[in-house]
Protein backbone atom coordinates (compact mmCIF):
# COMPACT_ATOMS: atom_id res chain seq x y z
CA UNK A 1 0.00 0.00 0.00
CA UNK A 2 2.84 2.36 0.93
CA UNK A 3 4.52 1.72 -2.42
CA UNK A 4 1.32 2.55 -4.28
CA UNK A 5 1.07 5.88 -2.45
CA UNK A 6 4.70 6.65 -3.27
CA UNK A 7 4.02 5.96 -6.93
CA UNK A 8 1.24 8.55 -6.83
CA UNK A 9 3.06 11.18 -4.73
CA UNK A 10 6.43 11.11 -6.52
CA UNK A 11 5.14 12.42 -9.89
CA UNK A 12 3.24 15.15 -8.02
CA UNK A 13 6.42 16.09 -6.12
CA UNK A 14 8.45 16.13 -9.36
CA UNK A 15 5.84 18.36 -11.02
CA UNK A 16 6.02 20.83 -8.10
CA UNK A 17 9.83 20.94 -8.35
CA UNK A 18 9.65 21.67 -12.05
CA UNK A 19 7.05 24.39 -11.50
CA UNK A 20 9.09 26.02 -8.74
CA UNK A 21 12.55 25.71 -10.27
CA UNK A 22 11.89 24.94 -13.92
CA UNK A 23 12.72 28.40 -15.24
CA UNK A 24 16.05 28.51 -13.40
CA UNK A 25 16.84 25.00 -14.55
CA UNK A 26 16.16 25.86 -18.20
CA UNK A 27 18.21 29.00 -17.91
CA UNK A 28 21.13 27.00 -16.53
CA UNK A 29 20.83 24.59 -19.45
CA UNK A 30 20.87 27.46 -21.95
CA UNK A 31 24.21 29.00 -21.10
CA UNK A 32 26.25 29.80 -24.20
CA UNK A 33 29.79 31.15 -24.00
CA UNK A 34 30.54 34.50 -25.59
CA UNK A 35 31.52 33.99 -29.24
CA UNK A 36 30.53 30.32 -29.00
CA UNK A 37 28.02 28.42 -31.13
CA UNK A 38 24.27 28.46 -30.46
CA UNK A 39 22.52 26.03 -32.79
CA UNK A 40 18.87 25.06 -33.06
CA UNK A 41 17.35 22.38 -35.31
CA UNK A 42 13.77 22.89 -36.48
CA UNK A 43 11.54 20.41 -38.26
CA UNK A 44 9.80 21.99 -41.21
CA UNK A 45 6.11 21.57 -41.82
CA UNK A 46 6.21 20.65 -45.50
CA UNK A 47 8.40 19.75 -48.44
CA UNK A 48 9.39 22.30 -51.06
CA UNK A 49 10.35 21.84 -54.68
CA UNK A 50 13.59 23.70 -53.95
CA UNK A 51 14.04 24.25 -50.20
CA UNK A 52 17.20 26.29 -50.89
CA UNK A 53 15.17 29.02 -52.61
CA UNK A 54 11.43 28.60 -52.07
CA UNK A 55 11.43 29.65 -48.41
CA UNK A 56 13.76 31.17 -45.84
CA UNK A 57 14.23 30.45 -42.15
CA UNK A 58 14.67 33.73 -40.29
CA UNK A 59 15.97 34.34 -36.78
CA UNK A 60 15.71 37.52 -34.73
CA UNK A 61 17.94 37.69 -31.66
CA UNK A 62 17.52 40.50 -29.13
CA UNK A 63 19.80 41.31 -26.19
CA UNK A 64 17.60 41.98 -23.16
CA UNK A 65 19.64 44.86 -21.76
CA UNK A 66 21.08 46.71 -24.76
CA UNK A 67 18.02 45.88 -26.93
CA UNK A 68 20.44 45.26 -29.78
CA UNK A 69 18.80 43.11 -32.45
CA UNK A 70 20.53 40.82 -34.94
CA UNK A 71 18.52 39.36 -37.81
CA UNK A 72 20.08 36.31 -39.45
CA UNK A 73 19.04 33.47 -41.71
CA UNK A 74 18.89 29.74 -41.09
CA UNK A 75 19.57 27.06 -43.66
CA UNK A 76 18.13 23.86 -45.06
CA UNK A 77 20.03 20.71 -44.03
CA UNK A 78 18.11 17.85 -45.67
CA UNK A 79 14.77 16.08 -45.29
CA UNK A 80 12.52 18.28 -43.18
CA UNK A 81 15.43 19.59 -41.08
CA UNK A 82 16.36 23.26 -40.92
CA UNK A 83 18.99 24.80 -38.67
CA UNK A 84 19.86 28.21 -37.37
CA UNK A 85 23.24 29.16 -35.97
CA UNK A 86 24.06 32.20 -33.89
CA UNK A 87 27.20 33.57 -32.24
CA UNK A 88 26.43 35.71 -29.15
CA UNK A 89 28.90 38.60 -28.93
CA UNK A 90 27.48 40.27 -25.81
CA UNK A 91 27.14 38.78 -22.35
CA UNK A 92 23.70 38.65 -20.74
CA UNK A 93 20.31 37.31 -21.72
CA UNK A 94 19.31 36.91 -25.35
CA UNK A 95 15.79 36.13 -26.56
CA UNK A 96 14.99 34.84 -30.00
CA UNK A 97 12.14 34.10 -32.34
CA UNK A 98 12.58 31.95 -35.40
CA UNK A 99 10.07 31.65 -38.23
CA UNK A 100 9.68 30.64 -41.86
CA UNK A 101 9.18 33.36 -44.44
CA UNK A 102 5.96 31.71 -45.68
CA UNK A 103 4.53 31.24 -42.14
CA UNK A 104 4.34 27.47 -42.74
CA UNK A 105 5.37 26.68 -39.15
CA UNK A 106 4.70 28.13 -35.74
CA UNK A 107 7.20 30.68 -34.55
CA UNK A 108 9.84 29.18 -32.27
CA UNK A 109 10.71 31.40 -29.30
CA UNK A 110 13.18 31.03 -26.47
CA UNK A 111 16.00 32.51 -24.42
CA UNK A 112 19.55 31.76 -23.42
CA UNK A 113 22.23 33.47 -21.33
CA UNK A 114 25.57 34.43 -22.86
CA UNK A 115 28.32 33.88 -20.28
CA UNK A 116 32.08 34.66 -20.30
CA UNK A 117 34.26 32.21 -22.22
CA UNK A 118 37.88 31.71 -23.18
CA UNK A 119 37.11 32.45 -26.83
CA UNK A 120 38.66 35.75 -27.93
CA UNK A 121 36.31 36.23 -30.85
CA UNK A 122 36.58 36.54 -34.64
CA UNK A 123 39.59 38.15 -36.26
CA UNK A 124 39.71 41.89 -36.85
CA UNK A 125 42.20 44.39 -38.21
CA UNK A 126 44.26 45.40 -35.18
CA UNK A 127 43.11 48.96 -34.38
CA UNK A 128 46.45 50.02 -32.84
CA UNK A 129 48.55 48.98 -35.86
CA UNK A 130 46.54 48.39 -39.02
CA UNK A 131 49.07 46.23 -40.81
CA UNK A 132 48.31 43.42 -38.33
CA UNK A 133 45.32 41.39 -37.13
CA UNK A 134 43.84 40.80 -33.70
CA UNK A 135 41.05 38.89 -32.04
CA UNK A 136 37.84 40.79 -31.32
CA UNK A 137 38.95 41.30 -27.71
CA UNK A 138 42.01 43.24 -28.93
CA UNK A 139 44.60 40.49 -28.42
CA UNK A 140 47.08 40.58 -31.35
CA UNK A 141 46.91 37.53 -33.64
CA UNK A 142 49.91 36.39 -35.66
CA UNK A 143 48.53 34.43 -38.58
CA UNK A 144 50.52 31.40 -39.78
CA UNK A 145 48.61 29.83 -42.62
CA UNK A 146 48.86 26.45 -44.33
CA UNK A 147 47.46 25.93 -47.84
CA UNK A 148 45.27 22.81 -47.84
CA UNK A 149 43.19 23.01 -50.99
CA UNK A 150 41.24 19.78 -50.47
CA UNK A 151 40.52 20.21 -46.78
CA UNK A 152 36.83 19.55 -47.50
CA UNK A 153 37.73 15.96 -48.47
CA UNK A 154 39.66 15.07 -45.31
CA UNK A 155 36.53 13.96 -43.38
CA UNK A 156 35.84 11.40 -46.14
CA UNK A 157 39.40 10.11 -45.86
CA UNK A 158 39.21 9.91 -42.04
CA UNK A 159 42.44 11.86 -41.68
CA UNK A 160 41.12 15.28 -40.64
CA UNK A 161 42.33 15.20 -37.03
CA UNK A 162 45.66 13.60 -37.90
CA UNK A 163 46.34 16.21 -40.58
CA UNK A 164 45.38 19.19 -38.41
CA UNK A 165 47.43 17.89 -35.48
CA UNK A 166 50.50 17.62 -37.72
CA UNK A 167 50.00 21.13 -39.08
CA UNK A 168 49.34 22.59 -35.62
CA UNK A 169 52.50 20.97 -34.24
CA UNK A 170 54.56 23.24 -36.49
CA UNK A 171 52.85 26.40 -35.29
CA UNK A 172 50.27 26.91 -38.04
CA UNK A 173 47.02 28.42 -36.78
CA UNK A 174 45.12 29.00 -40.04
CA UNK A 175 44.09 26.78 -42.95
CA UNK A 176 43.64 28.15 -46.48
CA UNK A 177 41.06 25.95 -48.23
CA UNK A 178 39.04 24.54 -49.81
CA UNK A 179 39.92 25.18 -53.42
CA UNK A 180 36.88 23.82 -55.25
CA UNK A 181 37.19 22.13 -58.63
CA UNK A 182 38.33 18.88 -60.15
CA UNK A 183 38.85 16.20 -57.52
CA UNK A 184 42.00 14.10 -57.14
CA UNK A 185 40.18 11.52 -55.03
CA UNK A 186 39.36 8.24 -56.84
CA UNK A 187 35.65 7.96 -57.48
CA UNK A 188 34.94 11.65 -56.89
CA UNK A 189 34.89 13.64 -60.12
CA UNK A 190 34.11 17.10 -58.76
CA UNK A 191 34.18 18.99 -55.48
CA UNK A 192 31.84 21.96 -55.32
CA UNK A 193 29.20 23.48 -53.03
CA UNK A 194 26.45 22.88 -55.63
CA UNK A 195 24.70 19.74 -56.80
CA UNK A 196 26.34 18.07 -59.80
CA UNK A 197 23.51 16.74 -61.97
CA UNK A 198 25.83 14.80 -64.25
CA UNK A 199 25.19 17.34 -66.96
CA UNK A 200 26.64 20.24 -65.01
CA UNK A 201 26.29 22.16 -61.75
CA UNK A 202 22.84 23.23 -60.55
CA UNK A 203 23.67 26.58 -58.97
CA UNK A 204 20.25 26.82 -57.32
CA UNK A 205 20.75 23.67 -55.20
CA UNK A 206 23.58 23.04 -52.77
CA UNK A 207 25.54 19.86 -52.12
CA UNK A 208 24.86 19.04 -48.46
CA UNK A 209 27.74 16.56 -48.34
CA UNK A 210 30.20 19.34 -49.18
CA UNK A 211 28.69 21.74 -46.64
CA UNK A 212 28.49 19.13 -43.87
CA UNK A 213 32.12 18.23 -44.48
CA UNK A 214 33.00 21.90 -44.10
CA UNK A 215 31.08 21.96 -40.80
CA UNK A 216 33.30 19.10 -39.60
CA UNK A 217 36.41 20.93 -40.72
CA UNK A 218 35.44 24.18 -39.00
CA UNK A 219 34.56 22.40 -35.75
CA UNK A 220 37.86 20.49 -35.83
CA UNK A 221 39.71 23.78 -36.38
CA UNK A 222 37.74 25.42 -33.58
CA UNK A 223 38.81 22.65 -31.21
CA UNK A 224 42.41 23.69 -31.92
CA UNK A 225 41.68 27.45 -31.99
CA UNK A 226 42.56 27.52 -35.67
CA UNK A 227 40.98 29.71 -38.35
CA UNK A 228 39.75 29.04 -41.87
CA UNK A 229 40.25 31.09 -45.03
CA UNK A 230 38.37 29.55 -47.98
CA UNK A 231 40.72 29.75 -50.94
CA UNK A 232 37.94 29.51 -53.52
CA UNK A 233 34.30 28.68 -52.89
CA UNK A 234 32.35 30.91 -55.29
CA UNK A 235 33.40 29.48 -58.66
CA UNK A 236 33.97 31.36 -61.89
CA UNK A 237 37.75 30.82 -62.03
CA UNK A 238 40.30 27.99 -62.16
CA UNK A 239 38.10 25.89 -64.42
CA UNK A 240 34.98 26.08 -62.24
CA UNK A 241 31.92 27.40 -64.15
CA UNK A 242 30.67 30.84 -63.22
CA UNK A 243 27.49 31.10 -61.17
CA UNK A 244 24.73 33.21 -62.80
CA UNK A 245 24.49 36.63 -61.20
CA UNK A 246 20.89 36.10 -60.16
CA UNK A 247 22.07 33.22 -57.93
CA UNK A 248 24.79 35.19 -56.10
CA UNK A 249 22.71 36.61 -53.29
CA UNK A 250 20.94 33.36 -52.48
CA UNK A 251 24.26 31.50 -52.40
CA UNK A 252 25.85 34.06 -50.08
CA UNK A 253 22.76 34.01 -47.86
CA UNK A 254 23.10 30.23 -47.51
CA UNK A 255 26.89 30.31 -47.05
CA UNK A 256 26.83 32.96 -44.33
CA UNK A 257 23.91 31.19 -42.61
CA UNK A 258 25.82 27.90 -42.35
CA UNK A 259 28.88 29.70 -40.92
CA UNK A 260 26.95 32.18 -38.78
CA UNK A 261 27.82 30.54 -35.46
CA UNK A 262 31.56 30.05 -36.06
CA UNK A 263 34.02 32.63 -34.75
CA UNK A 264 36.95 30.96 -36.52
CA UNK A 265 35.98 31.54 -40.15
CA UNK A 266 36.69 34.29 -42.64
CA UNK A 267 35.20 34.91 -46.08
CA UNK A 268 37.23 34.82 -49.27
CA UNK A 269 34.93 33.92 -52.16
CA UNK A 270 37.13 33.90 -55.27
CA UNK A 271 40.65 32.86 -56.25
CA UNK A 272 42.38 34.79 -59.07
CA UNK A 273 39.29 36.94 -59.53
CA UNK A 274 40.68 38.61 -62.68
CA UNK A 275 40.12 35.36 -64.60
CA UNK A 276 36.32 35.54 -64.40
CA UNK A 277 35.07 38.79 -62.87
CA UNK A 278 35.12 42.52 -63.33
CA UNK A 279 36.20 44.70 -60.42
CA UNK A 280 32.64 46.03 -60.06
CA UNK A 281 31.31 42.48 -59.76
CA UNK A 282 33.86 41.63 -57.08
CA UNK A 283 32.77 44.71 -55.15
CA UNK A 284 29.14 43.53 -55.33
CA UNK A 285 30.06 40.08 -54.01
CA UNK A 286 32.05 41.53 -51.11
CA UNK A 287 29.20 43.88 -50.21
CA UNK A 288 26.70 41.00 -50.22
CA UNK A 289 28.88 39.06 -47.78
CA UNK A 290 29.10 42.11 -45.53
CA UNK A 291 25.31 42.52 -45.74
CA UNK A 292 24.58 38.98 -44.53
CA UNK A 293 27.31 38.72 -41.89
CA UNK A 294 26.35 40.97 -38.95
CA UNK A 295 29.59 40.10 -37.12
CA UNK A 296 31.73 41.60 -39.90
CA UNK A 297 34.24 38.78 -39.97
CA UNK A 298 37.28 39.25 -42.21
CA UNK A 299 36.72 39.43 -45.97
CA UNK A 300 39.27 39.39 -48.78
CA UNK A 301 39.51 38.23 -52.38
CA UNK A 302 42.46 36.50 -54.00
CA UNK A 303 44.24 38.02 -57.00
CA UNK A 304 46.59 36.39 -59.49
CA UNK A 305 48.83 39.45 -59.74
CA UNK A 306 49.06 42.14 -57.07
CA UNK A 307 49.92 44.80 -59.66
CA UNK A 308 46.56 44.21 -61.38
CA UNK A 309 44.48 44.75 -58.26
CA UNK A 310 41.86 47.43 -58.70
CA UNK A 311 42.37 50.23 -56.14
CA UNK A 312 38.62 50.49 -55.49
CA UNK A 313 38.61 46.90 -54.23
CA UNK A 314 41.70 47.35 -52.05
CA UNK A 315 40.35 50.51 -50.45
CA UNK A 316 36.85 49.17 -49.90
CA UNK A 317 35.60 48.79 -46.32
CA UNK A 318 34.46 45.28 -47.32
CA UNK A 319 38.07 44.32 -48.17
CA UNK A 320 39.94 43.80 -44.90
CA UNK A 321 43.34 42.53 -46.01
CA UNK A 322 45.45 41.89 -49.10
CA UNK A 323 46.25 38.45 -50.41
CA UNK A 324 49.43 38.29 -52.44
CA UNK A 325 50.17 35.79 -55.19
CA UNK A 326 53.69 36.19 -56.49
CA UNK A 327 55.41 32.84 -56.75
CA UNK A 328 59.10 32.57 -55.98
CA UNK A 329 60.13 31.47 -59.48
CA UNK A 330 63.85 32.22 -59.20
CA UNK A 331 66.40 33.26 -56.61
CA UNK A 332 64.87 36.71 -56.13
CA UNK A 333 63.48 36.51 -52.59
CA UNK A 334 64.51 40.14 -51.88
CA UNK A 335 61.73 41.42 -54.15
CA UNK A 336 59.12 40.88 -51.44
CA UNK A 337 60.25 43.90 -49.45
CA UNK A 338 59.48 46.17 -52.42
CA UNK A 339 56.24 44.35 -53.23
CA UNK A 340 54.87 44.88 -49.70
CA UNK A 341 55.82 48.54 -49.74
CA UNK A 342 54.10 49.02 -53.09
CA UNK A 343 50.90 47.38 -51.86
CA UNK A 344 50.71 49.61 -48.78
CA UNK A 345 50.83 52.69 -50.98
CA UNK A 346 47.45 51.57 -52.36
CA UNK A 347 45.93 50.86 -48.93
CA UNK A 348 47.41 50.32 -45.49
CA UNK A 349 45.98 46.96 -44.59
CA UNK A 350 47.32 43.58 -43.44
CA UNK A 351 48.95 41.45 -46.13
CA UNK A 352 48.79 37.66 -46.38
CA UNK A 353 51.47 36.25 -48.69
CA UNK A 354 48.98 33.69 -49.82
CA UNK A 355 50.67 31.97 -52.73
CA UNK A 356 54.36 32.81 -52.53
CA UNK A 357 56.12 30.10 -50.54
CA UNK A 358 54.76 26.93 -52.13
CA UNK A 359 57.44 24.27 -51.82
CA UNK A 360 57.50 21.99 -54.86
CA UNK A 361 54.90 23.95 -56.82
CA UNK A 362 55.03 23.38 -60.59
CA UNK A 363 55.32 27.10 -61.27
CA UNK A 364 58.38 27.43 -59.03
CA UNK A 365 60.40 24.51 -60.43
CA UNK A 366 63.89 24.40 -58.89
CA UNK A 367 63.30 27.51 -56.79
CA UNK A 368 60.31 25.81 -55.26
CA UNK A 369 62.51 23.00 -54.02
CA UNK A 370 65.41 25.17 -52.89
CA UNK A 371 65.04 25.38 -49.11
CA UNK A 372 67.58 28.18 -48.71
CA UNK A 373 65.73 30.43 -51.12
CA UNK A 374 62.33 29.58 -49.63
CA UNK A 375 63.60 30.27 -46.12
CA UNK A 376 65.04 33.62 -47.18
CA UNK A 377 61.81 34.49 -48.93
CA UNK A 378 59.82 33.59 -45.82
CA UNK A 379 61.95 35.73 -43.49
CA UNK A 380 61.84 38.63 -45.95
CA UNK A 381 58.03 38.42 -46.14
CA UNK A 382 57.42 38.40 -42.40
CA UNK A 383 60.01 41.11 -41.68
CA UNK A 384 58.34 43.24 -44.34
CA UNK A 385 55.29 43.27 -42.06
CA UNK A 386 53.20 40.53 -43.69
CA UNK A 387 51.75 37.15 -42.81
CA UNK A 388 52.83 33.95 -44.51
CA UNK A 389 50.89 31.04 -46.03
CA UNK A 390 52.92 27.94 -46.86
CA UNK A 391 52.04 25.07 -49.18
CA UNK A 392 53.67 21.63 -49.45
CA UNK A 393 53.31 20.47 -53.04
CA UNK A 394 56.41 18.28 -53.08
CA UNK A 395 56.22 14.74 -54.43
CA UNK A 396 58.72 12.23 -53.13
CA UNK A 397 61.57 12.07 -53.71
CA UNK A 398 61.80 15.87 -53.85
CA UNK A 399 60.08 16.26 -57.20
CA UNK A 400 57.92 19.12 -58.39
CA UNK A 401 54.24 18.44 -57.64
CA UNK A 402 51.24 17.76 -59.89
CA UNK A 403 52.03 15.24 -62.53
CA UNK A 404 54.50 12.72 -61.19
CA UNK A 405 51.84 10.22 -60.16
CA UNK A 406 52.28 10.58 -56.39
CA UNK A 407 49.70 12.46 -54.31
CA UNK A 408 50.79 15.73 -52.71
CA UNK A 409 50.43 16.39 -49.00
CA UNK A 410 48.11 19.29 -49.75
CA UNK A 411 45.83 16.88 -51.61
CA UNK A 412 45.74 13.85 -49.41
CA UNK A 413 46.40 15.11 -45.92
CA UNK A 414 48.21 12.68 -43.65
CA UNK A 415 47.91 9.60 -45.89
CA UNK A 416 51.54 10.18 -46.86
CA UNK A 417 54.57 11.62 -45.13
CA UNK A 418 54.89 15.33 -46.00
CA UNK A 419 57.84 15.81 -48.32
CA UNK A 420 58.51 19.51 -47.73
CA UNK A 421 61.72 20.37 -45.89
CA UNK A 422 60.78 23.88 -44.78
CA UNK A 423 58.66 22.89 -41.75
CA UNK A 424 61.34 23.23 -39.02
CA UNK A 425 62.47 26.56 -40.49
CA UNK A 426 58.91 27.89 -40.39
CA UNK A 427 58.40 26.65 -36.84
CA UNK A 428 61.54 28.50 -35.76
CA UNK A 429 60.24 31.66 -37.44
CA UNK A 430 56.98 31.38 -35.50
CA UNK A 431 58.86 30.91 -32.24
CA UNK A 432 61.09 33.93 -32.88
CA UNK A 433 58.17 36.17 -33.78
CA UNK A 434 56.28 35.01 -30.69
CA UNK A 435 59.19 36.11 -28.49
CA UNK A 436 59.04 39.79 -29.52
CA UNK A 437 56.29 42.46 -29.55
CA UNK A 438 55.72 42.14 -33.29
CA UNK A 439 52.29 43.84 -33.06
CA UNK A 440 54.03 47.09 -32.14
CA UNK A 441 56.34 46.92 -35.16
CA UNK A 442 56.29 48.12 -38.73
CA UNK A 443 58.72 47.75 -41.65
CA UNK A 444 61.73 49.98 -41.11
CA UNK A 445 63.79 51.23 -44.03
CA UNK A 446 66.35 53.51 -42.36
CA UNK A 447 69.20 51.14 -43.17
CA UNK A 448 72.43 51.68 -45.06
CA UNK A 449 74.39 48.93 -46.76
CA UNK A 450 73.29 45.35 -46.29
CA UNK A 451 72.16 43.28 -49.30
CA UNK A 452 68.41 42.46 -49.28
CA UNK A 453 68.21 43.38 -45.60
CA UNK A 454 64.73 43.30 -44.04
CA UNK A 455 63.85 45.04 -40.79
CA UNK A 456 60.92 45.84 -38.51
CA UNK A 457 60.95 48.30 -35.61
CA UNK A 458 58.54 49.52 -32.97
CA UNK A 459 57.44 53.14 -33.29
CA UNK A 460 59.67 54.28 -30.40
CA UNK A 461 62.61 52.23 -31.75
CA UNK A 462 62.97 50.27 -28.52
CA UNK A 463 62.52 46.93 -30.30
CA UNK A 464 63.93 45.94 -33.69
CA UNK A 465 64.35 42.70 -35.61
CA UNK A 466 66.76 42.66 -38.54
CA UNK A 467 67.54 40.01 -41.12
CA UNK A 468 70.78 39.84 -43.08
CA UNK A 469 70.12 36.94 -45.49
CA UNK A 470 73.62 36.77 -46.92
CA UNK A 471 75.68 38.18 -44.08
CA UNK A 472 77.68 41.36 -44.46
CA UNK A 473 77.26 44.75 -42.84
CA UNK A 474 74.28 46.97 -42.14
CA UNK A 475 73.89 50.28 -40.32
CA UNK A 476 70.58 51.01 -38.64
CA UNK A 477 69.79 54.73 -38.48
CA UNK A 478 67.49 56.68 -36.16
CA UNK A 479 68.21 54.67 -33.00
CA UNK A 480 69.70 55.85 -29.73
CA UNK A 481 70.67 54.35 -26.39
CA UNK A 482 72.09 51.05 -25.20
CA UNK A 483 70.76 47.90 -26.81
CA UNK A 484 70.95 44.23 -26.03
CA UNK A 485 71.54 42.42 -29.34
CA UNK A 486 70.78 38.72 -29.82
CA UNK A 487 72.32 36.93 -32.79
CA UNK A 488 70.18 34.04 -34.11
CA UNK A 489 71.22 31.43 -36.65
CA UNK A 490 68.15 30.58 -38.82
CA UNK A 491 69.83 27.40 -40.12
CA UNK A 492 70.65 25.78 -36.75
CA UNK A 493 67.66 27.39 -34.98
CA UNK A 494 69.92 28.60 -32.17
CA UNK A 495 71.02 31.81 -30.53
CA UNK A 496 74.66 32.33 -31.46
CA UNK A 497 75.55 35.04 -28.98
CA UNK A 498 74.29 38.03 -27.04
CA UNK A 499 76.04 41.35 -26.61
CA UNK A 500 75.46 45.06 -25.99
CA UNK A 501 75.63 47.81 -28.58
CA UNK A 502 75.69 51.54 -27.90
CA UNK A 503 74.39 53.64 -30.74
CA UNK A 504 76.80 56.28 -31.97
CA UNK A 505 75.33 59.36 -33.58
CA UNK A 506 71.99 57.63 -33.83
CA UNK A 507 73.34 54.53 -35.58
CA UNK A 508 74.04 50.89 -34.79
CA UNK A 509 76.43 48.92 -36.96
CA UNK A 510 75.87 45.18 -37.35
CA UNK A 511 78.36 42.81 -38.93
CA UNK A 512 78.12 39.08 -39.62
CA UNK A 513 79.78 36.59 -41.95
CA UNK A 514 76.66 34.50 -42.52
CA UNK A 515 72.85 34.59 -42.65
CA UNK A 516 71.74 36.04 -39.32
CA UNK A 517 68.69 37.32 -37.46
CA UNK A 518 69.33 40.19 -35.02
CA UNK A 519 66.89 41.00 -32.23
CA UNK A 520 67.52 44.38 -30.59
CA UNK A 521 65.96 45.61 -27.35
CA UNK A 522 66.84 48.99 -25.84
CA UNK A 523 67.83 48.91 -22.20
CA UNK A 524 66.78 51.52 -19.67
Amino acid sequence: MRRDIDKILFPIFLLLVLLLFGSSYCEAEQRIGKWDLFELSIKGGKFYDNPFKDVYLIGEFVHSKSKRTLKIFGFYDGGLIWKIRFMPDEEGEWSYKIYFSDSSNKTVEGKFVCVPSKIKGPLRVYPKNKIWLSYSDGTPFYMFAFCLGMVDSLPDLNVLDETLDFIRSYGFNTIVGPHIGISQIPGVSYRAPWINTGEGLDFSRYDLHFWRNMDKVILALKKRNMFLIPFSIFGGTNGVPRMPMDEWENFIRYWTARWAGFYNVTFQPISEWEEGFKAEEVMEILQLIRKYDPWKRLISVHSWDYSKRAPQICRSLAYDYFTLQDKLTDWNYGKYRNVMEEMRKVAEKPILAHECIWEGNIYQKEAGLDVDNLRRGSWTIILSGAYLAYGDDVEPPRKVGRGGGQPMFSTWGALMKPAGLLYPHLKFMFQVLSSIPWWKMRPYYEIERGKNVACMASEDKTNLIIYLPEGGEAEIKGVSGRFEVRYLDPLSFKEIKKEEHNSKEGRIRLLTDKETIFILERKR
